[in-house]
């Protein structure tokens, strides 16, 4: 690959750049929203994991049952992930994607 791009070089050619641009696929926009929908849908089950976890949680301590008492914490604990994950996602690929980018032959 190193090759290919010093005699396109030495040949006046040049690499290749190509920038991410959705307005050049058809559909798009529709899959940007079914993208915001689905992140969206995540949040709300996090949210859902986190209160039932939080409920499991606090019944089962109330109860003096120790199992359940953990299996609410790790509820709680994964559902907040989740919505970390939801959250940093669009971050952490933009991140990697520019780290990509900076990669030469």
């Amino acid at each position: 690959m190193h090759l290919l791009v010093h005699l396109l070089a030495a040949a006046g050619g040049s690499t290749i750049v190509a920038p991410p641009d959705p307005s050049g696929m058809p559909g798009s926009a529709q899959i940007l929203s079914l993208v915001s929908g689905l992140r969206w849908f995540c949040l709300v089950a996090s949210v859902a994991t986190v209160g039932a976890g939080a409920l499991a949680w606090a019944a089962a301590s109330h109860t003096n049952n120790p199992y359940q008492s953990s299996r609410g914490k790790l509820a709680v604990v994964v559902g907040a992930l989740g919505a970390l994950a939801v959250g940093a996602a669009p971050a952490l690929i933009s991140w990697f994607f520019n780290l990509g980018s900076q990669v030469s032959g």
